[in-house]
């Protein structure tokens, strides 16, 4: 509020005496104070230090010919000396207590973020009530400092708190892949499975190539009983990136797309021919990986296949 009311006061205090003397110097001061203002309110001064510069300039001009201005008043500047002094005090009460704040935050952020590394997550969920967050609301990476605390919260099995600060994230950071896919990793193990897809389709809608949410999508959509949606979720994930255990998900989603080829094919599985290993969990694997290294569909091949044994 101070920075604004300066940079309008001086602009003001131009505008006026441009109309009432016409010099081209104040039309150059209010141009000069317009133009710093808006790269001020939008741009990033603190980083370019000529900006600050030019304002100090600029200013000086100003309160110069302000000053030159009353010296025939024979105005005592000493009487305003403690104000003067006292206004930025005062001011800076507030500011070293933000500050001291700040660094308090930063400490208790870096303890949090080792505990972190070390896979303390009781210790790291202490910590995180040790300190408000304030005034160091994200890291340096951009975030959320309560992305963390809801992570402790979550490795510590309070579900409810988790989610509650990863949605606190969400508000700061809409468009952070990974706090949308932790909200919806949340729902899906409370079995809140389109809550949960809701916010992994959030999260590919930003990154459409991101393998966590992707995976997690594919186990929601499974779960919502959509087995060939699941499998082609499943498909790209294998073909980015295949986290642990992938292998163990896709042999439960692909035997479960089997069975449901067998139905529509009204297969008879009683039947002798059958006796092979045509249903045996390794065989339909077998399948899926030879279509998946051929990027053909597992459903035409397993089609393939039945024909094959049919016609034997």
């Amino acid at each position: 509020m101070a920075f604004i009311i300066i940079i309008i006061g001086a602009i003001i205090y131009a505008v006026k005496k441009y109309l009432k003397t016409g010099e081209a110097f104040w039309l150059v001061m209010v141009s000069g104070i317009f133009g710093y203002g808006i790269v001020a309110m939008f741009g990033f001064p603190t980083e370019k230090i000529f900006l600050v510069i030019m304002l100090i300039i600029y200013l000086a001009l100003v309160v110069s010919n302000l000053l030159a201005g009353t010296t025939s008043k024979k105005i005592n500047i000493s009487r305003y000396a403690y104000l003067l002094i006292a206004i930025p005090v005062l001011v800076s009460f507030y500011s070293i207590n933000a500050c001291a704040a700040r660094i308090k935050e930063e400490s208790n952020f870096s303890q949090v973020l080792a505990l972190k590394e070390k896979g303390n997550w009781q210790r790291m969920y202490n910590q995180t009530k040790t300190v408000p967050i304030k005034y160091f609301p994200l890291d340096y990476t951009a975030t959320p400092v309560a992305w963390y605390n809801a992570t402790a919260a979550y490795m510590n099995g309070k579900s409810d708190e988790a989610l509650a600060l990863y949605k606190e994230a969400l508000l700061q950071t809409p468009y952070h892949v990974q706090v949308n896919n932790d909200i919806g990793a949340v729902y899906l193990n409370k079995g809140n499975y389109s809550e949960a897809e809701e916010y992994f389709t959030k999260a590919l809608e930003i990154n459409p190539k991101f393998p966590d949410a992707l995976f997690n999508k594919a186990v929601a959509v499974f779960n919502k009983g959509n087995r060939y949606g699941s499998y082609k979720l499943f498909r790209q994930v294998g073909y980015i990136h295949q986290p642990p255990k992938y292998n163990d998900y896709m042999l439960v989603v692909v035997n479960s797309v089997a069975d449901s080829v067998f139905k529509a094919r009204n297969i008879d599985l009683k039947k002798p021919v059958f006796k092979e290993d045509i249903r045996s969990k390794s065989y339909i694997f077998q399948i899926e990986t030879s279509s998946f290294k051929a990027r053909t569909d597992f459903m035409t091949e397993l089609d393939k296949e039945i024909d094959l044994y049919e016609k034997q």
